[in-house]
């Protein structure tokens, strides 16, 4: 796996956080993310499990290519939520598989 197929660096730029911030959210210096983006040898699993947390994200995430970009948004969401919407949402996701929505469809 080469630095294109981490995906730290893009979930850190969707949640609109620089290298500093996110050094600064886990306790590290910029240059720990700069590493820890590149595949650095000498990064260790606790600083990739370290910035997942501070993402909201699991370690796996980080490494994964399997998910969609949308599934990952919908994850992404259900574990910020209160427990309350956390239910909404199973509740809605059941719903449409019984009655799915009539969408257009896209010409791309």
């Amino acid at each position: 796996m080469d630095h294109a197929d981490m995906n730290l660096a893009r979930i850190r730029n969707l949640r609109g956080l620089s290298q500093q911030a996110l050094a600064d959210m886990i306790g590290k210096d910029k240059a720990t993310i700069s590493r820890a983006e590149k595949l650095f040898g000498g990064t260790t699993i606790k600083i990739y499990m370290l910035c997942a947390e501070a993402l909201g994200v699991t370690i796996y995430d980080l490494f994964s290519e399997e998910r969609e970009e949308a599934e990952r948004e919908i994850v992404t969401a259900y574990r910020n939520a209160r427990p309350e919407v956390r239910e909404l949402l199973v509740r809605m996701v059941k719903q449409a598989e019984i009655q799915p929505a009539s969408f257009p469809q896209s010409d791309g």
